[in-house]
């Protein structure tokens, strides 16, 4: 945001990392919003981006929202596809459906305690809600200062935690299998926009 630009389509597939330094780059800037004022105040009302990692407020499709609060929500469900492999809409089959199941929520357990706090403020449904970008910046630092036991534990709820049991973690392994084999397409483009030309604004006070 410093340097002004909005990526418009943060996904797994637009990230680069060298396994050997670690270095992380975002590509495909082709649907990028540049402006020197960017902030967390403008707004927009062109519906861009891959539906599987777009905020509510942007496949609504209805009014204006705001460009940087969406761009978080796209970076929490990247988050999330880092820690559990998948998407967790890949088994949607249509935007009704898809914003059905954003609005639902997410089942948080199966993280843990500081992951959770993280991803909740991310992938909030009411915009208005969504973790503010500095916000997430300052938590991130911390979670990078805390002891690596912290880290130990893929679990935050004791009733969820990983089963010695091999039969347990047999069912938990079918599951995932049976949750991953359902459909993976939703049957709209991979970059759709509204109608109406960009109107990127801030929002009055």
């Amino acid at each position: 945001m410093k340097a002004g630009v909005a990526h418009r389509d943060i996904k797994t597939d637009n990230i680069l990392i060298n396994p050997a330094t670690l270095q992380i780059k975002l590509i495909d800037f082709g649907l990028a919003t540049i402006d020197p004022e960017l902030d967390e105040l403008m707004v927009d009302n062109q519906y861009i981006g891959t539906p599987y990692y777009m905020a509510p407020d942007v496949l609504k499709e209805i009014g204006v929202y705001s460009i940087i609060s969406s761009e978080l929500w796209s970076a929490g469900v990247v988050f999330w596809e880092m820690l559990i492999g998948q998407n967790p809409f890949k088994h949607i089959p249509n935007k009704t459906e898809l914003l059905a199941y954003q609005k639902k929520g997410f089942d948080f357990s199966r993280f843990d305690a500081k992951v959770q706090v993280l991803l909740k403020g991310l992938l909030e449904y009411r915009e208005e809600r969504r973790s503010n970008l500095n916000a997430v910046m300052r938590y991130v630092k911390e979670i990078a200062k805390a002891p690596k036991s912290v880290y130990n534990s893929p679990w935050a709820t004791r009733s969820k935690s990983i089963s010695a049991d091999p039969s347990t973690s047999q069912r938990r392994n079918a599951t995932d299998r049976s949750d991953s084999s359902e459909g993976s397409s939703l049957s709209m483009s991979t970059s759709s926009s509204a109608s109406s030309p960009s109107s990127s604004k801030h929002k009055s006070n």
